[in-house]
């Protein structure tokens, strides 16, 4: 279409729209093979907090998708790089995996808490002496347990200290089924402490700053693209950019119409077009 003709910056979400787990989506690699070939700029925006970027380079490269590290931009990057930003020098008590500690480490925050906890919560409760965290952070943590929230709301409210978020995504595409996001574990901690959390991911201003700090994009010639209406499609919207919908990943059919049924109330979550997947973008 002609909106995508005129597009020079291209951002594309990972999870349910160039990959599913450890395979290719359908069209990616010859999609994105394309729009370099023909001068477009390429980035890749997820807000899976697992890995850092050079892992996700390395994913890239695994996978046969010719992406430089320097175009993949990740939830643990940007938080890293926002606290930083922001003068925090931590240490940060962290709900997360090895992704978002290899990010704080870049930039010299000091942090911990990543990894399995099984601490019991009377321990905790008896040694608590005072809080040494200069605050939170909730990223994806397949480890997260009671334990875990626990000792974030007792650091929050005890030591009245800030409370950030990588993202709020409810579920991740995982091949055939669907797994939690972080937003339930952010939910969980705010639901606890009565605190709302400075988050950096998609949809939010600081990933669509980051883009533009690289590569000077404009927003009337960049377009997202996307599977999630809340993440991608808002991100689009919000920042006055094109939008695109793929089908392959967490929106189905029966969710994009409900969003179409109120165009008003849903007026951010709408996208400016839709396809079956990236392999459509192509024809």
């Amino acid at each position: 279409c002609n909106m995508l003709k005129s597009c020079k910056t291209f951002m594309f979400d990972a999870d349910g729209t160039i990959w599913h787990q450890d395979k290719l989506i359908d069209g990616a690699a010859d999609l994105i093979h394309y729009l370099k070939k023909t001068g477009r700029s390429v980035f890749l925006l997820t807000n899976n907090s697992t890995k850092s970027v050079e892992q996700y380079h390395e994913k890239c490269m695994t996978l046969g998708l010719d992406m430089e590290a320097s175009h993949i931009i990740c939830a643990s990057q940007i938080t890293a790089y926002s606290l930083k930003k922001m003068g925090v020098k931590g240490p940060l008590y962290v709900i997360g995996e090895t992704g978002m500690a290899l990010e704080l480490d870049k930039h010299g925050i000091a942090h911990f808490g990543t990894g399995p906890d099984f601490q019991p919560c009377t321990e905790f409760k008896a040694n608590y002496t005072g809080c040494t965290a200069k605050g939170v952070v909730v990223a994806a943590d397949i480890d997260f347990n009671y334990v875990k929230l626990l000792k974030a709301a007792n650091f929050i409210m005890k030591g009245g200290i800030p409370f950030y978020g990588t993202n709020e995504d409810a579920v991740d595409a995982c091949g055939e089924f669907f797994i939690p996001g972080t937003g339930p574990l952010v939910d969980a901690v705010k639901k606890a402490t009565g605190v709302e959390p400075i988050v950096f991911g998609k949809p939010n201003k600081p990933i669509w700053d980051f883009v533009q700090e690289k590569c000077c994009a404009v927003a009337e010639t960049t377009i997202m693209v996307g599977d999630r209406l809340d993440t991608d499609i808002k991100l689009g919207r919000k920042f006055g950019l094109h939008s695109a919908l793929v089908m392959t990943g967490v929106t189905s059919e029966k969710i994009l119409q409900g969003v179409r049924a109120d165009p008003v109330k849903n007026a951010l979550l709408i996208p400016e077009v839709v396809f079956s997947g990236v392999r459509q973008m192509l024809q």
